[in-house]
Protein backbone atom coordinates (compact mmCIF):
# COMPACT_ATOMS: atom_id res chain seq x y z
CA UNK A 1 0.00 0.00 0.00
CA UNK A 2 2.91 2.33 0.97
CA UNK A 3 4.91 1.67 -2.61
CA UNK A 4 1.11 2.67 -4.23
CA UNK A 5 1.39 6.37 -2.42
CA UNK A 6 4.96 6.68 -3.07
CA UNK A 7 4.65 5.43 -7.30
CA UNK A 8 1.46 8.15 -7.68
CA UNK A 9 3.63 11.09 -5.39
CA UNK A 10 6.00 10.62 -8.39
CA UNK A 11 3.97 10.54 -11.03
CA UNK A 12 2.09 13.08 -9.66
CA UNK A 13 5.04 15.33 -9.28
CA UNK A 14 6.28 14.53 -12.81
CA UNK A 15 3.31 15.55 -14.24
CA UNK A 16 3.25 18.77 -12.44
CA UNK A 17 6.82 19.05 -13.96
CA UNK A 18 5.63 19.05 -17.11
CA UNK A 19 2.69 21.42 -16.77
CA UNK A 20 5.07 24.19 -15.64
CA UNK A 21 7.82 23.76 -18.30
CA UNK A 22 5.13 23.94 -20.72
CA UNK A 23 3.60 26.76 -19.18
CA UNK A 24 6.95 28.71 -18.69
CA UNK A 25 7.85 27.87 -22.57
CA UNK A 26 4.21 29.37 -23.66
CA UNK A 27 4.86 32.40 -21.17
CA UNK A 28 8.51 33.12 -22.38
CA UNK A 29 7.08 32.40 -26.41
CA UNK A 30 3.85 35.11 -25.79
CA UNK A 31 6.38 37.86 -23.64
CA UNK A 32 8.81 37.82 -26.69
CA UNK A 33 4.88 38.02 -29.49
CA UNK A 34 4.00 40.72 -27.76
CA UNK A 35 5.19 43.29 -30.07
CA UNK A 36 2.34 43.92 -32.88
CA UNK A 37 3.41 44.41 -36.54
CA UNK A 38 3.85 47.97 -37.92
CA UNK A 39 2.43 49.34 -40.64
CA UNK A 40 3.32 51.99 -42.88
CA UNK A 41 0.87 53.37 -45.94
CA UNK A 42 1.99 55.24 -48.57
CA UNK A 43 -0.46 54.92 -50.93
CA UNK A 44 -3.22 56.51 -51.50
CA UNK A 45 -2.99 59.75 -49.67
CA UNK A 46 -5.44 61.20 -47.10
CA UNK A 47 -8.45 62.58 -48.45
CA UNK A 48 -7.47 61.45 -51.95
CA UNK A 49 -10.77 61.59 -54.63
CA UNK A 50 -11.67 58.30 -56.45
CA UNK A 51 -14.37 57.93 -59.19
CA UNK A 52 -16.87 55.35 -60.54
CA UNK A 53 -14.10 52.74 -62.04
CA UNK A 54 -10.99 54.40 -61.20
CA UNK A 55 -8.21 52.40 -59.85
CA UNK A 56 -7.05 52.79 -55.99
CA UNK A 57 -3.25 52.09 -55.69
CA UNK A 58 -2.16 50.54 -52.01
CA UNK A 59 1.09 50.65 -51.36
CA UNK A 60 2.83 50.00 -47.55
CA UNK A 61 5.45 48.48 -45.83
CA UNK A 62 4.41 45.93 -42.85
CA UNK A 63 7.38 44.49 -40.37
CA UNK A 64 7.49 42.21 -37.60
CA UNK A 65 10.02 41.83 -35.03
CA UNK A 66 9.94 38.18 -35.71
CA UNK A 67 7.61 37.44 -38.35
CA UNK A 68 4.05 37.70 -40.34
CA UNK A 69 1.68 35.71 -41.12
CA UNK A 70 -1.22 37.36 -43.09
CA UNK A 71 -1.96 40.83 -44.18
CA UNK A 72 -5.74 41.59 -45.37
CA UNK A 73 -6.35 45.04 -47.48
CA UNK A 74 -9.46 45.98 -47.74
CA UNK A 75 -12.34 49.81 -48.27
CA UNK A 76 -14.84 50.23 -45.28
CA UNK A 77 -16.87 53.05 -43.75
CA UNK A 78 -16.92 54.48 -40.51
CA UNK A 79 -19.12 51.34 -39.15
CA UNK A 80 -16.03 49.27 -41.00
CA UNK A 81 -18.63 48.08 -43.13
CA UNK A 82 -16.69 46.32 -46.19
CA UNK A 83 -17.16 47.84 -49.70
CA UNK A 84 -15.67 46.64 -53.12
CA UNK A 85 -12.72 43.81 -53.18
CA UNK A 86 -10.64 42.95 -50.30
CA UNK A 87 -7.61 40.79 -51.15
CA UNK A 88 -5.82 38.71 -48.39
CA UNK A 89 -2.35 37.67 -48.16
CA UNK A 90 -0.40 34.86 -46.39
CA UNK A 91 3.29 35.27 -45.75
CA UNK A 92 6.46 33.91 -43.36
CA UNK A 93 8.70 36.67 -43.85
CA UNK A 94 9.23 39.63 -41.45
CA UNK A 95 8.81 42.30 -44.23
CA UNK A 96 6.15 42.45 -46.32
CA UNK A 97 5.84 45.07 -49.17
CA UNK A 98 1.89 45.78 -50.10
CA UNK A 99 1.30 47.03 -53.72
CA UNK A 100 -2.44 46.51 -54.52
CA UNK A 101 -4.77 47.94 -56.73
CA UNK A 102 -8.51 48.11 -55.26
CA UNK A 103 -11.04 48.96 -58.58
CA UNK A 104 -14.15 51.19 -57.53
CA UNK A 105 -16.67 49.21 -59.30
CA UNK A 106 -19.83 49.38 -57.02
CA UNK A 107 -22.28 50.82 -59.22
CA UNK A 108 -24.71 51.74 -56.43
CA UNK A 109 -22.01 53.19 -53.71
CA UNK A 110 -22.82 56.76 -52.57
CA UNK A 111 -20.62 59.49 -52.13
CA UNK A 112 -18.75 59.87 -49.05
CA UNK A 113 -15.75 59.23 -46.75
CA UNK A 114 -14.05 55.51 -46.31
CA UNK A 115 -10.96 54.30 -45.16
CA UNK A 116 -8.28 51.68 -46.71
CA UNK A 117 -8.14 48.82 -43.92
CA UNK A 118 -5.14 47.27 -43.65
CA UNK A 119 -4.94 44.27 -40.79
CA UNK A 120 -1.29 42.55 -40.00
CA UNK A 121 -1.36 39.71 -38.10
CA UNK A 122 2.00 37.86 -36.62
CA UNK A 123 0.00 34.54 -35.08
CA UNK A 124 -0.35 36.37 -31.39
CA UNK A 125 -0.92 39.66 -32.31
CA UNK A 126 -2.86 42.18 -34.97
CA UNK A 127 -2.48 45.84 -35.82
CA UNK A 128 -4.93 47.84 -38.07
CA UNK A 129 -4.20 51.05 -39.71
CA UNK A 130 -6.61 53.11 -41.79
CA UNK A 131 -6.00 55.48 -44.68
CA UNK A 132 -9.38 57.84 -45.54
CA UNK A 133 -10.28 58.50 -48.74
CA UNK A 134 -13.32 60.01 -50.78
CA UNK A 135 -14.98 57.70 -53.20
CA UNK A 136 -17.32 59.70 -55.59
CA UNK A 137 -20.29 57.54 -57.17
CA UNK A 138 -21.27 56.43 -60.62
CA UNK A 139 -22.96 59.06 -62.14
CA UNK A 140 -26.80 58.26 -62.69
CA UNK A 141 -28.14 58.43 -66.30
CA UNK A 142 -30.67 57.39 -68.54
CA UNK A 143 -29.82 54.45 -70.69
CA UNK A 144 -33.21 53.66 -72.81
CA UNK A 145 -36.71 55.35 -73.09
CA UNK A 146 -39.23 52.55 -73.69
CA UNK A 147 -42.58 53.37 -75.31
CA UNK A 148 -45.55 51.20 -75.15
CA UNK A 149 -48.30 51.30 -77.98
CA UNK A 150 -51.45 48.66 -77.80
CA UNK A 151 -54.12 47.75 -80.31
CA UNK A 152 -56.48 44.74 -80.01
CA UNK A 153 -54.50 41.80 -78.57
CA UNK A 154 -51.08 43.14 -79.44
CA UNK A 155 -48.94 45.34 -77.17
CA UNK A 156 -45.76 46.71 -79.00
CA UNK A 157 -43.12 47.64 -76.59
CA UNK A 158 -40.47 49.67 -79.00
CA UNK A 159 -37.78 51.79 -77.84
CA UNK A 160 -36.69 55.84 -78.36
CA UNK A 161 -33.49 56.70 -80.85
CA UNK A 162 -32.97 60.69 -80.73
CA UNK A 163 -36.72 61.16 -82.79
CA UNK A 164 -37.58 57.61 -83.60
CA UNK A 165 -39.32 54.60 -82.16
CA UNK A 166 -37.65 51.43 -82.93
CA UNK A 167 -39.29 47.83 -82.69
CA UNK A 168 -38.06 45.79 -79.37
CA UNK A 169 -40.83 43.29 -78.52
CA UNK A 170 -43.98 42.03 -78.50
CA UNK A 171 -46.63 41.15 -76.00
CA UNK A 172 -49.96 39.03 -76.81
CA UNK A 173 -52.41 41.08 -74.92
CA UNK A 174 -53.76 44.11 -74.76
CA UNK A 175 -51.85 46.31 -72.60
CA UNK A 176 -53.12 47.02 -68.96
CA UNK A 177 -49.54 47.91 -66.88
CA UNK A 178 -45.89 47.87 -66.47
CA UNK A 179 -42.35 49.05 -65.86
CA UNK A 180 -39.04 49.01 -66.06
CA UNK A 181 -36.66 48.41 -62.71
CA UNK A 182 -33.31 49.74 -63.33
CA UNK A 183 -31.97 48.37 -60.23
CA UNK A 184 -33.10 44.71 -60.80
CA UNK A 185 -32.35 45.24 -64.58
CA UNK A 186 -36.13 44.40 -64.89
CA UNK A 187 -38.82 44.63 -67.86
CA UNK A 188 -42.45 43.82 -66.70
CA UNK A 189 -45.95 43.98 -68.16
CA UNK A 190 -49.19 42.99 -67.30
CA UNK A 191 -52.13 42.42 -70.08
CA UNK A 192 -56.24 42.54 -70.19
CA UNK A 193 -56.22 39.09 -70.45
CA UNK A 194 -57.02 37.03 -66.89
CA UNK A 195 -53.27 37.00 -64.87
CA UNK A 196 -51.25 37.38 -67.89
CA UNK A 197 -47.74 38.58 -66.96
CA UNK A 198 -44.54 38.29 -69.05
CA UNK A 199 -41.06 39.15 -67.16
CA UNK A 200 -38.05 39.52 -68.92
CA UNK A 201 -34.00 40.84 -67.98
CA UNK A 202 -32.55 43.11 -69.34
CA UNK A 203 -30.55 44.13 -71.80
CA UNK A 204 -31.13 40.41 -73.29
CA UNK A 205 -34.65 40.14 -72.84
CA UNK A 206 -34.64 36.73 -71.61
CA UNK A 207 -37.70 35.40 -70.19
CA UNK A 208 -37.52 35.17 -66.26
CA UNK A 209 -39.82 32.70 -64.94
CA UNK A 210 -42.42 34.87 -62.95
CA UNK A 211 -45.78 33.79 -63.73
CA UNK A 212 -49.33 34.25 -61.76
CA UNK A 213 -50.67 30.84 -60.49
CA UNK A 214 -53.29 30.33 -63.06
CA UNK A 215 -56.33 32.30 -62.39
CA UNK A 216 -59.02 34.03 -63.79
CA UNK A 217 -58.35 37.03 -62.17
CA UNK A 218 -57.78 40.56 -63.41
CA UNK A 219 -55.16 43.17 -63.12
CA UNK A 220 -56.89 46.74 -61.98
CA UNK A 221 -53.96 48.35 -60.35
CA UNK A 222 -50.59 48.43 -60.77
CA UNK A 223 -47.72 50.00 -58.72
CA UNK A 224 -43.97 50.38 -59.22
CA UNK A 225 -41.91 50.37 -55.87
CA UNK A 226 -38.68 52.35 -56.81
CA UNK A 227 -37.41 52.27 -53.06
CA UNK A 228 -38.00 48.90 -52.65
CA UNK A 229 -37.30 47.58 -56.11
CA UNK A 230 -40.61 45.71 -57.07
CA UNK A 231 -44.31 45.96 -59.14
CA UNK A 232 -47.53 45.67 -56.94
CA UNK A 233 -50.21 44.46 -58.75
CA UNK A 234 -53.59 45.11 -57.53
CA UNK A 235 -56.38 42.66 -58.56
CA UNK A 236 -60.35 42.80 -59.68
CA UNK A 237 -60.85 40.40 -56.53
CA UNK A 238 -58.70 42.35 -54.14
CA UNK A 239 -55.94 40.63 -53.95
CA UNK A 240 -52.51 42.08 -54.41
CA UNK A 241 -49.26 40.11 -55.92
CA UNK A 242 -45.67 41.45 -56.12
CA UNK A 243 -43.09 41.19 -58.64
CA UNK A 244 -39.06 41.22 -57.82
CA UNK A 245 -36.01 39.44 -58.17
CA UNK A 246 -37.69 36.49 -55.94
CA UNK A 247 -40.81 36.11 -58.67
CA UNK A 248 -44.29 36.48 -58.45
CA UNK A 249 -45.89 36.12 -54.83
CA UNK A 250 -49.09 36.95 -53.30
CA UNK A 251 -48.88 39.74 -50.93
CA UNK A 252 -52.07 39.99 -49.79
CA UNK A 253 -55.74 37.93 -49.81
CA UNK A 254 -58.59 39.85 -49.88
CA UNK A 255 -60.72 38.64 -47.43
CA UNK A 256 -64.19 40.21 -49.65
CA UNK A 257 -63.67 41.24 -53.78
CA UNK A 258 -63.45 44.47 -54.22
CA UNK A 259 -61.92 45.91 -57.48
CA UNK A 260 -58.37 47.73 -56.61
CA UNK A 261 -58.09 50.95 -58.43
CA UNK A 262 -55.23 52.42 -56.69
CA UNK A 263 -51.68 50.96 -55.25
CA UNK A 264 -49.14 53.08 -53.73
CA UNK A 265 -46.21 52.91 -50.54
CA UNK A 266 -44.74 54.14 -48.24
CA UNK A 267 -41.51 53.04 -46.21
CA UNK A 268 -43.81 51.41 -43.61
CA UNK A 269 -47.02 50.72 -45.34
CA UNK A 270 -48.45 49.61 -48.77
CA UNK A 271 -51.90 51.29 -49.41
CA UNK A 272 -54.52 49.80 -51.61
CA UNK A 273 -57.77 51.55 -52.47
CA UNK A 274 -61.04 50.48 -54.37
CA UNK A 275 -64.39 52.28 -54.99
CA UNK A 276 -66.49 54.16 -56.98
CA UNK A 277 -67.78 57.82 -58.41
CA UNK A 278 -68.88 58.21 -54.94
CA UNK A 279 -66.75 56.91 -52.66
CA UNK A 280 -63.59 55.02 -51.82
CA UNK A 281 -61.82 52.30 -49.67
CA UNK A 282 -58.97 52.61 -48.41
CA UNK A 283 -56.42 49.69 -47.29
CA UNK A 284 -53.97 50.08 -45.42
CA UNK A 285 -51.36 47.15 -45.28
CA UNK A 286 -48.11 46.40 -43.03
CA UNK A 287 -45.32 46.21 -45.92
CA UNK A 288 -43.40 43.58 -44.40
CA UNK A 289 -46.30 41.01 -43.59
CA UNK A 290 -49.34 42.15 -45.89
CA UNK A 291 -51.31 42.28 -42.92
CA UNK A 292 -54.40 44.60 -43.26
CA UNK A 293 -54.40 47.48 -40.22
CA UNK A 294 -57.23 49.24 -41.03
CA UNK A 295 -59.77 49.66 -43.99
CA UNK A 296 -61.49 53.13 -44.25
CA UNK A 297 -64.37 54.55 -46.55
CA UNK A 298 -64.27 57.99 -47.39
CA UNK A 299 -67.67 59.33 -49.63
CA UNK A 300 -65.25 60.65 -52.54
CA UNK A 301 -63.41 58.81 -55.29
CA UNK A 302 -59.87 58.95 -54.73
CA UNK A 303 -58.17 58.55 -58.21
CA UNK A 304 -54.49 59.24 -56.84
CA UNK A 305 -52.73 58.41 -54.03
CA UNK A 306 -48.53 60.23 -53.21
CA UNK A 307 -45.94 59.49 -51.06
CA UNK A 308 -44.12 62.75 -50.08
CA UNK A 309 -40.84 62.34 -48.65
CA UNK A 310 -40.97 65.45 -45.88
CA UNK A 311 -44.37 63.60 -44.67
CA UNK A 312 -43.55 59.98 -43.43
CA UNK A 313 -46.30 59.57 -41.72
CA UNK A 314 -48.73 60.63 -44.23
CA UNK A 315 -50.37 59.63 -47.62
CA UNK A 316 -51.53 62.60 -50.03
CA UNK A 317 -55.02 61.43 -51.20
CA UNK A 318 -56.59 63.16 -54.42
CA UNK A 319 -59.41 62.88 -56.48
CA UNK A 320 -63.11 64.54 -56.62
CA UNK A 321 -65.95 65.12 -54.78
CA UNK A 322 -69.39 66.52 -57.03
CA UNK A 323 -67.12 66.88 -59.66
CA UNK A 324 -64.33 69.38 -58.41
CA UNK A 325 -61.16 68.19 -57.14
CA UNK A 326 -60.57 67.16 -53.31
CA UNK A 327 -57.29 66.61 -51.94
CA UNK A 328 -57.10 65.07 -48.24
CA UNK A 329 -54.12 63.77 -45.76
CA UNK A 330 -54.42 59.99 -44.44
CA UNK A 331 -52.47 59.74 -41.48
CA UNK A 332 -50.76 56.27 -41.10
CA UNK A 333 -50.43 56.02 -37.61
CA UNK A 334 -54.18 57.16 -36.56
CA UNK A 335 -55.75 56.51 -39.21
CA UNK A 336 -57.45 59.63 -39.44
CA UNK A 337 -58.10 61.55 -42.77
CA UNK A 338 -57.39 65.43 -42.93
CA UNK A 339 -59.00 67.50 -45.24
CA UNK A 340 -56.58 69.93 -47.46
CA UNK A 341 -57.51 73.64 -47.46
CA UNK A 342 -54.53 74.67 -49.44
CA UNK A 343 -55.00 76.32 -52.77
CA UNK A 344 -54.88 74.01 -55.89
CA UNK A 345 -56.41 73.77 -58.84
CA UNK A 346 -60.36 72.82 -58.76
CA UNK A 347 -61.05 71.11 -61.81
CA UNK A 348 -61.20 67.30 -61.70
CA UNK A 349 -58.06 65.45 -61.03
CA UNK A 350 -57.10 62.06 -63.32
CA UNK A 351 -54.41 61.16 -62.00
CA UNK A 352 -51.25 61.78 -59.60
CA UNK A 353 -47.78 61.05 -59.61
CA UNK A 354 -44.63 61.30 -57.21
CA UNK A 355 -41.71 63.84 -58.27
CA UNK A 356 -38.38 64.40 -56.33
CA UNK A 357 -38.32 65.79 -52.80
CA UNK A 358 -41.84 66.52 -51.96
CA UNK A 359 -43.42 67.72 -55.04
CA UNK A 360 -46.22 66.00 -56.79
CA UNK A 361 -47.91 66.47 -60.73
CA UNK A 362 -51.74 65.93 -61.05
CA UNK A 363 -53.21 65.49 -64.78
CA UNK A 364 -56.41 67.61 -64.09
CA UNK A 365 -59.52 68.32 -66.79
CA UNK A 366 -57.73 71.70 -67.34
CA UNK A 367 -54.57 70.75 -68.02
CA UNK A 368 -51.42 69.54 -66.17
CA UNK A 369 -50.30 70.62 -62.53
CA UNK A 370 -47.34 70.57 -60.60
CA UNK A 371 -47.68 71.57 -56.50
CA UNK A 372 -44.31 72.54 -54.84
CA UNK A 373 -43.23 71.90 -51.27
CA UNK A 374 -45.83 70.07 -49.62
CA UNK A 375 -49.03 72.39 -51.44
CA UNK A 376 -46.98 75.59 -51.06
CA UNK A 377 -47.93 76.62 -54.61
CA UNK A 378 -48.08 75.04 -58.36
CA UNK A 379 -47.84 76.08 -61.98
CA UNK A 380 -50.86 74.40 -64.50
CA UNK A 381 -50.33 73.68 -68.28
CA UNK A 382 -52.83 73.79 -70.37
CA UNK A 383 -50.96 73.15 -73.88
CA UNK A 384 -51.01 69.50 -73.49
CA UNK A 385 -53.52 66.79 -72.09
CA UNK A 386 -52.22 63.66 -71.44
CA UNK A 387 -53.36 60.63 -70.54
CA UNK A 388 -50.75 59.92 -68.51
CA UNK A 389 -47.33 61.47 -67.41
CA UNK A 390 -43.96 59.87 -66.73
CA UNK A 391 -41.54 61.84 -64.52
CA UNK A 392 -38.01 61.80 -64.77
CA UNK A 393 -36.25 62.93 -61.80
CA UNK A 394 -32.64 62.86 -63.08
CA UNK A 395 -33.55 65.44 -65.68
CA UNK A 396 -36.47 67.02 -63.89
CA UNK A 397 -38.60 66.66 -67.31
CA UNK A 398 -42.02 65.30 -67.86
CA UNK A 399 -42.73 62.86 -70.67
CA UNK A 400 -46.64 63.12 -71.39
CA UNK A 401 -48.04 60.66 -73.33
CA UNK A 402 -51.14 60.70 -75.36
CA UNK A 403 -52.67 58.27 -78.53
CA UNK A 404 -50.56 60.31 -81.46
CA UNK A 405 -47.21 61.45 -79.42
CA UNK A 406 -45.01 61.55 -76.67
CA UNK A 407 -43.67 64.69 -75.37
CA UNK A 408 -40.89 65.70 -73.38
CA UNK A 409 -41.37 69.03 -71.61
CA UNK A 410 -39.90 70.52 -68.57
CA UNK A 411 -40.61 69.99 -64.98
CA UNK A 412 -43.38 71.58 -64.77
CA UNK A 413 -45.04 70.16 -68.27
CA UNK A 414 -44.71 74.35 -69.30
CA UNK A 415 -42.46 74.03 -72.37
CA UNK A 416 -42.42 71.34 -74.70
CA UNK A 417 -38.71 70.58 -75.96
CA UNK A 418 -39.46 67.44 -78.34
CA UNK A 419 -42.50 65.76 -79.50
CA UNK A 420 -41.96 62.42 -81.38
CA UNK A 421 -45.26 60.95 -82.79
CA UNK A 422 -46.96 57.52 -82.29
CA UNK A 423 -49.88 55.52 -82.96
CA UNK A 424 -52.12 54.17 -79.77
CA UNK A 425 -49.47 54.99 -77.61
CA UNK A 426 -50.55 54.12 -73.92
CA UNK A 427 -47.19 54.36 -72.06
CA UNK A 428 -43.26 54.81 -71.73
CA UNK A 429 -40.61 53.91 -69.03
CA UNK A 430 -37.65 55.50 -68.82
CA UNK A 431 -34.15 52.59 -67.60
CA UNK A 432 -31.88 54.61 -65.66
CA UNK A 433 -28.01 52.97 -65.44
CA UNK A 434 -28.96 52.01 -61.26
Amino acid sequence: MYSRVNHFSVYYAQLIGILLLTTAISCRKKACDEIAPTIQITTPTTGEVFYYQNTIPIEALITDDQRLESVTVEVTDAQNNRYLASQAFNTNDNRFELNHTIVHNDLYLSSGNYYVRITANDGENEQVAFREIQLIEAPRRIERIFTVSSQGSLTTIDTLHNESIMPCIDFNSAYRFGGVESRTRQLAVTGASPASLMVLDIPFFLNIPAPFPTSNDLITAFHHDQREHQFFWGMQSGDIWTTSTNGTQLFYASPVNSTLSIITSSPSHIIAISGSPSESTIHVLRRNSGIEETSLLVDWEIKGAVYLTGESGRILLLGNQNGAAHFAWLNLTTSAINEVFNFYESSAVQSAYSCENNDFIVIHDAGIARYYNLLDNYTLSTSVHPNKVVYDDLENEVWAITPQALYRMDGAGQLTLQTIPATNLVDAWIQYNK
